[in-house]
C-alpha cells in the first residue's frame, strides 16, 4: 500500500483509485492500513479520485466512508433480472418456468447476473437447448456472492451518508 502511495503522491496528474473492498483487509482486526488510507485520501484530494467496489457496504469502516462520496447501486429487482434473462436468452423453451428461475436470481449484482447468463449461452450452445434444468444447474455452479442473510441486510440498508442510484 505505501508503494502505491508513493506513486500517487509524485504524479501532477489527476488519478483514479479503484479499491476491491470485497477482497480487503478486515478493517476490524487490521486498523492500521484503514487508517493510512484515510490520512492519504485527506492529503491527496486534489489529484486523485477513489472508487470503492463493495456489495457488503455496510462493513467498509466509517473512518474510510466518511472520507468519499460514496454511490449506492442496488440489486437488480425481479423485473429488471426478468428483463435481462429475456435479453441474453431465447426464453421460449423456458416461458413457464421464469417466475421461478427469476426468483433463484434474487441477490446476484448486475455483474453476477451477466456472468451467469454467460454461463448459460455457452451451456446452450454446447447442449443445443435451453432447458429449465440447465438453467438451475448453471444456478447451483455460480451462485451469488452474498448469502441470502447479507441480502436482507443489504435490502433493508438505509443508508443516509450516500446518494441512492
Amino acid at each position: 500500500m505505501e508503494e502505491i502511495f508513493g506513486i500517487i503522491a509524485k504524479t501532477s496528474s489527476h488519478i483514479v483509485v479503484l479499491i476491491d473492498m470485497e477482497n480487503a483487509i478486515d478493517p476490524y482486526t487490521h486498523r492500521e492500513p484503514y487508517f493510512k488510507l484515510s490520512k492519504f485520501i485527506l492529503e491527496e484530494r486534489k489529484t486523485c479520485s477513489f472508487i470503492l467496489i463493495s456489495s457488503s457496504p455496510w462493513k467498509i469502516p466509517a473512518m474510510v466512508v466518511f472520507k468519499f462520496s460514496i454511490f449506492y447501486h442496488k440489486l437488480p429487482d425481479s423485473t429488471i433480472r426478468k428483463e435481462m434473462l429475456v435479453h441474453f436468452l431465447d426464453t421460449t423453451s423456458i416461458a413457464s418456468d421464469l417466475g421461478e428461475i427469476v426468483a433463484r436470481t434474487q441477490g446476484y449484482s448486475y455483474s453476477e447476473l451477466t456472468n451467469l447468463l454467460t454461463l448459460i449461452r455457452l451451456q446452450t450452445s454446447a447442449k443445443g437447448a435451453l432447458t429449465k434444468d440447465l438453467v438451475l444447474e448453471a444456478i447451483k455452479k455460480m451462485p451469488p456472492s452474498l448469502s441470502s442473510t447479507e441480502v436482507e441486510h443489504y435490502l433493508s440498508w438505509t443508508p443516509d451518508l450516500l446518494c441512492p442510484h
